[in-house]
């Protein structure tokens, strides 16, 4: 190994300047593919970090008036409640978000120090079964009492730091821009880079303004439309299939809504949006800003592209540099050398001293450009980057060992052990000293055990 390192360091000594640009073109190559890559995964992995995700799904409604449809992410308040108690064999739970901020956000503020008051864009009413659902990291309170009361209210740990610092939030109380005083009993820890719905704040759905009226008739009014911006999501059995969900909403409209649309000209339909893919869904009205499937395959696309481009130049670079090389190969044939120790170190001087290290040891700085890049994402892909750069090694290797075969009569001796043979002007070589041992990078033999 010290061999390989004295023989790649005096490459790279003897030719600065071949060493940068190839240096830096492959690596640069490597690096955006691999940030681009990292991009792709966090978008490809939205949401996949609550458990039992796979089961669980946003209602999408949809509104057909004369012709014109309209699909909104966003449904009435009595939808879960009611159609979660109509199919109780395929439908576990509920859990609704309302939407609790204003333009510009939700002013809250200490009550102990009320100039202590900062906005937050993602504030919610929340059903209390949410953490059930939901599997966050609960940091302080209790999951299953924490939202019973109506006056109550979860924060995140970034609320928490930002209104208490080191102290202990639970127990202390909070108040919105209505005056009403809302009692911390809960700090869920900050939620994924890549979550479609951002949460700073849930207060309990318990408050008495919210609750369902138990007219059934005006309950069926509700249904007809959103009075808000709620997110209705179901958690669904193990064996219901996505088909099943065209049959029941159907059913579940004829009871409930039918007569009541029919008599302004409206129809209504629904649909559900796996957890999972809901940040790559089509665009519906009044949903979470979300990504776009085409613009993935475009950066997919692009990252191939590069890494092609940055792989070819780096031949183009290593072939037209072949001619200078040839010396050296056919100098190691000529004193007896075999195939494997000259591909050695040329593999060496790729995998162990060029691209492989230099973009490994660059990601950690610049994970920051892309969410949710932690250290096992870039141990991944500086493992991945040092393989690609042994194949390209190897591959160019191929090429100069094929082109460097010694070009001398069949009867050309070996140098005898001790000779001394004069290789161009000025130049001398101690066969006894290492021959073509010490140019392919083994230790002399007087210095092995």
């Amino acid at each position: 190994m010290r061999n390989y390192l004295i023989v790649l360091f005096r490459s790279l000594r003897r030719e600065r300047l071949y060493a940068a640009i190839n240096i830096a073109g492959l690596s640069l190559g490597l690096a955006s593919c691999l940030i681009l890559g990292l991009f792709l995964k966090s978008e490809l992995t939205y949401d996949r970090h609550y458990q039992g995700y796979e089961h669980i799904y946003r209602v999408v409604n949809e509104y057909i008036t004369a012709g014109k449809n309209e699909t909104f992410a966003i449904t009435s308040d009595a939808l879960g409640p009611m159609i979660a108690a109509e199919y109780p064999d395929r439908i576990k739970s509920f859990v609704r978000f309302r939407s609790n901020t204003n333009d510009g956000g939700i002013a809250i503020r200490r009550t102990d120090q009320p100039e202590t008051v900062y906005y937050w864009d993602n504030s919610f009413f929340v059903d209390g079964n949410v953490f059930d659902v939901f599997s966050m990291k609960i940091l302080q309170g209790d999951k299953k009492t924490a939202l019973q009361d109506g006056a109550s209210i979860a924060i995140s740990e970034t609320v928490a730091k930002r209104y208490f610092g080191n102290e202990d939030p639970i127990g202390k109380t909070l108040m919105s821009d209505s005056g009403t005083p809302n009692k911390v009993t809960l700090v869920f820890a900050d939620l994924p880079a890549n979550t479609h719905l951002k949460i700073d704040l849930m207060f309990s759905f318990n408050r008495p303004w919210l609750q369902l009226n138990n007219n059934p008739t005006v309950r069926r009014q509700q249904l007809t439309g959103p009075q808000a911006l709620t997110y209705t999501y179901l958690v669904m059995d193990r064996a219901f299939k996505p088909a099943e969900w065209t049959r029941m909403s159907q059913d579940f409209y004829n009871k409930y809504m039918a007569d009541l649309l029919k008599a302004v000209n409206i129809e209504w339909r629904s649909w559900l949006q796996p957890l999972a893919e809901t940040h790559l869904q089509n665009e519906v009205g009044y949903d979470r800003p979300n990504g776009n499937r085409a613009y993935l395959y475009g950066c997919a696309a692009v990252a191939l592209i590069i890494l092609i481009i940055a792989c070819i130049n780096y031949m183009n670079l290593a072939t037209a540099r072949a001619t200078r090389r040839a010396r050296s190969v056919g100098f190691r044939k000529i004193l007896g050398a075999s195939r494997r120790p000259g591909i050695q170190v040329h593999l060496h001087q790729h995998a162990d001293g060029w691209q492989g290290g230099h973009v490994s040891a660059a990601g950690p700085h610049i994970g920051a450009v892309v969410d949710g890049a932690g250290a096992a994402d870039w141990l991944a892909f500086g493992a991945v980057s040092r393989i690609l750069s042994v194949v390209v090694g190897a591959t160019d290797c191929a090429h100069r060992q094929a082109d460097c075969q010694p070009r001398q009569p069949a009867d050309a001796g070996i140098p005898r052990a001790g000779a001394v043979h004069h290789l161009g002007h000025g130049h001398r070589l101690h066969a006894a000293d290492g021959g073509a041992d010490a140019l392919c990078g083994q230790p002399p033999a007087r210095f092995r055990a």
